[in-house]
């Protein structure tokens, strides 16, 4: 959904903290190749629509996203210092984002709830933390 994309990408832009150290960029999907490390890419899933609800005309949708944050072992660190760096960083993603609130064009923000989070091994040179989001909007 490509106005949920456009609110993740405002919210990003506009965050000191979060933008400031993942300074490659927020990606839809995937970073384009020679990207700079570190960078965060944002996966939106396809929604399930619920009936209407309560007094609302408009059906709700839950839509699933997931956030990875990438980050590459620099030369004159070890892997536990990177690895401890991309979890700072996912808590401050988590800090932004955790039931934000958040201008999407055309529909009501109803929650931006965490599901969940890990982290993986990318190989022996860096590290790919994930945020998992359930995102419940109504068309307005």
């Amino acid at each position: 959904m490509k106005e949920l994309l456009e609110g993740i990408q405002v919210m990003f832009d506009g965050s000191g903290t979060v933008a400031g150290e993942l300074t490659g960029g927020c990606w839809p999907s995937y970073a384009a190749q020679g990207k700079t490390l570190p960078y965060m890419t944002v996966d939106v899933g396809q929604s399930t629509v619920l009936e209407t609800m309560g007094t609302g005309s408009h059906p709700i949708e839950i839509i699933p996203v997931t956030m990875s944050l990438w980050i590459g072992v620099k030369t004159d660190e070890t892997n536990q210092m990177a690895l401890g760096t991309i979890l700072g960083y996912r808590k401050d993603v988590e800090i932004l984002f955790d039931d934000c609130a958040m201008t999407i064009t055309g529909y009501h923000l109803l929650r931006f709830g965490r599901t969940g989070h890990g982290y993986e091994a990318v190989g022996d040179q860096g590290w790919r933390a994930t945020i998992t989001y359930s995102v419940m909007l109504e068309e307005t």
